[in-house]
């Protein structure tokens, strides 16, 4: 091998000569061939090991994770294996999956609103435990229940306060059920207990404490207290009739059904139901009869709510007519009682006595307001408010009675009130008690062009006109009153703004959804 020499100029000085071998080099491409190889094999190496590495890192772990998960939703497995042997991210992958899966479980098993087990699960429950004590002859009892009147609570407080009248409820139910008992929200209202290894007695007992339990859950709104109470059926597996666990729920329903028939807030037995869903047509036709009976009332009584507002809107518009309406009612009442009026006309006049302005709402400020006496204009719109009244009450049937104390409490005795001038018997006697009861809360009470009479004073004044304002017996009646009561005639029971409903109160709580729950 030879190549050109160059001297600093560039110039060819001659040629350099070299002398190698054919083994030398044949040495030094094996040696070379042998580099190459030993490179390409460590990389082949480290790839493999990588692969190796990720497999068993995280390929491996995932996929039996997968396969897992594929068990799982073939009914194989549990949630509870998904970690096993894993590590690093499908490890945490894994536990997240396990949560959200006991999360998804306990949802799928509980109702949302109350905690309580849902309808779904209390069923597979009530059957695996029906299987189990028909099998071993052992005892097992089932308890159906729902709220009394809970639409009321909606009617009144909206669906909020239904909502946690539920959750009460729930945590009632609860609580004095045993740590063996599965209680659970079937739907609305309507709540189940399953009681395993128990008798008809027993969970009678068990029914009892979650009556009473139920019965000291207090609902008040800013107009009417409602009492909770809660109707029980109950039955096990020595009633008629029970060959499943769906007909065991339809025995303890038919024993609920028995227990609102008998006047709510108790608890009954299948045993002690007799006639079953064929009951006499006599009976079915009496229960009827009572409900119906009800609904005058208890459609007053949802009517008289909303009405109420407006009655505080009106009192707040004119200072000098505060509470004017419950105090009117207060005296009439009082009167009414006096002269030994039956309960029905006593009611009716309550209602009156609260409506008896409502007509006042479409008078003008400048008429509500004057400072003074009334000019003749002002006097005549004035005049028109008890018609305003009728004609408002008039869109509401069930308010008929009522119509005529209103309409003819401006009326005088002798002839010379107003609207129609009519006299003596010819008014009705409810609006002539509203007269003497309307005038004396007038006399007693500051306008703005007079101050208020004495109490003393306001009975002479309203004794000055016997027979020419007053009907006499009305007046008689309610010196009577006076004459008993003294200062205490003026001591009006309730707080502002909800007397007005007077005894109403009393049964509105049982008359308000019988028509709405359509029993």
């Amino acid at each position: 091998m030879a190549w050109v020499a160059r001297g600093p100029n560039g110039k060819a000085l001659g040629y350099f000569r070299s002398v190698i071998s054919v083994e030398h080099i044949r040495r030094q491409a094996t040696a070379s061939r042998r580099m190459v190889l030993i490179v390409m094999s460590l990389s082949v190496g480290l790839a493999l090991l990588v692969i190796i590495g990720t497999h068993m890192l995280i390929t491996g772990p995932v996929f039996r994770l997968l396969k897992r998960l594929q068990e799982l939703e073939s009914g194989e497995g549990t949630a509870a294996e998904l970690a096993n042997d894993l590590h690093g991210e499908p490890l945490m992958l894994a536990r997240r999956l396990e949560s959200a899966f006991d999360r998804l479980a306990k949802i799928s098993k509980t109702d949302e609103l109350t905690s309580l087990a849902n309808r779904r699960h209390f069923e597979e429950v009530l059957e695996c435990f029906y299987i189990q004590a028909r099998r071993y002859n052992r005892p097992l009892s089932l308890m159906v229940m729902d709220v009394d009147f809970f639409k009321a609570v909606n009617d009144v407080g909206g669906h909020p306060a239904g909502d946690e009248l539920l959750k009460r409820v729930a945590i009632a139910i609860e609580e004095a059920c045993r740590k063996a008992d599965l209680p659970a929200r079937f739907g609305g209202d309507e709540f189940a207990v399953l009681l395993p290894e128990t008798v008809s007695a027993d969970a009678a007992a068990v029914g009892e404490r979650i009556r009473k339990s139920v019965e000291q859950i207090e609902m008040t709104d800013e107009l009417v207290e409602l009492n909770v109470t809660m109707s029980i059926g109950l039955a096990d597996l020595n009633a008629d009739e029970i060959d499943s666990p769906k007909s065991m729920i339809r025995i303890a329903d038919r024993a609920l059904y028995r227990a609102k028939e008998l006047g709510r807030n108790q608890v009954v037995k299948a045993h002690d139901v007799h006639g079953g869903p064929e009951r006499s047509e006599s009976t079915r036709v009496d229960n009827l009869c009572k409900k119906l009976a009800g609904l005058d009332s208890q459609c007053k009584a949802l009517v008289l709510r909303a009405i109420q507002p407006i009655i505080n809107i009106l009192e707040q518009r004119d200072p000098y007519m505060a509470d004017h309406a419950r105090k009117v009612q207060h005296y009439a009442i009082l009167i009414a009682q006096e002269m030994g009026l039956p309960d029905r006309v006593v009611k009716r006049i309550q209602v009156a006595s609260m409506l008896h302005d409502i007509g006042m709402l479409a008078m003008p400020d400048a008429v509500i307001m004057h400072p003074g006496s009334l000019d003749e204009s002002q006097l005549r719109m004035m005049r028109r408010h008890p018609l305003l009244s009728v004609r408002i009450m008039e869109g509401m049937e069930f308010l008929e009675q009522e119509i005529p104390a209103v309409r003819y409490h401006h009326e005088r005795y002798d002839g010379k009130g107003y609207p129609e001038g009519i006299q003596g018997a010819a008014i009705p006697l409810t609006a002539r008690i509203l007269t003497v009861a309307d005038c004396f809360d007038a006399l007693t009470t500051e306008r703005a062009f007079r101050q208020a009479m004495s109490l003393h004073e306001a009975v002479a004044e309203v004794k000055r006109h016997v027979g020419s304002q007053f009907d006499p017996s009305v007046v008689e009646a309610f010196v009577a009153v006076y004459n008993r009561m003294g200062e205490d005639l003026q001591n009006v029971p309730g707080k502002k703004g909800s007397a007005w409903l007077g005894d109403l109160n009393a049964d509105s709580h049982a008359l308000l959804n019988a028509m709405s729950e359509g029993e």
